[in-house]
């Protein structure tokens, strides 16, 4: 089964059988095309059987490891979804960007430092994430 789908002017191709195991090929399967076919980790859970975490880590895998454009939906419905417009890659740019923003002024609020402090420590491991993400893909 070949999944393709066409957005800013870049087309996504992925070859379910290149997936590295069944319960990726599950969770492929459960996805659906658009913000407003969202569906929820426990809904994905269920679909594929898997357990609600693993079906998060299969997400995270999808996405780092194989470039697969899923998006992810705070409203209604909400949950996960693959992107297939360049409205919905900004909205969830967008919501990951916040998220990653407040959490790391959590950080640094319980560290009791600076904001610039913090990300001059973490910027070896965003550098080596980033490099990471860059070479799987």
């Amino acid at each position: 089964m070949q999944t393709t789908m066409e957005f800013a002017s870049t087309r996504f191709t992925l070859d379910l059988e290149q997936l590295s195991n069944d319960e990726e090929r599950a969770v492929m399967r459960a996805l659906r095309y658009g913000r407003s076919a969202a569906r929820s980790v426990p809904a994905l859970a269920e679909e594929t059987g898997l357990p609600p975490r693993r079906v998060q880590s299969i997400v995270k895998h999808l996405i780092l490891k194989h470039g697969v454009p899923i998006g992810t939906s705070m409203g209604r419905p909400a949950g996960n979804y693959l992107i297939d417009d360049p409205e919905d890659l900004e909205a969830t740019t967008e919501l990951l960007r916040i998220r990653a923003i407040q959490s790391l002024a959590r950080v640094a609020a319980l560290q009791k430092m600076s904001h610039r402090r913090l990300l001059k420590e973490i910027q070896p491991e965003l550098d080596a994430v980033v490099q990471e993400a860059q070479e799987a893909a």
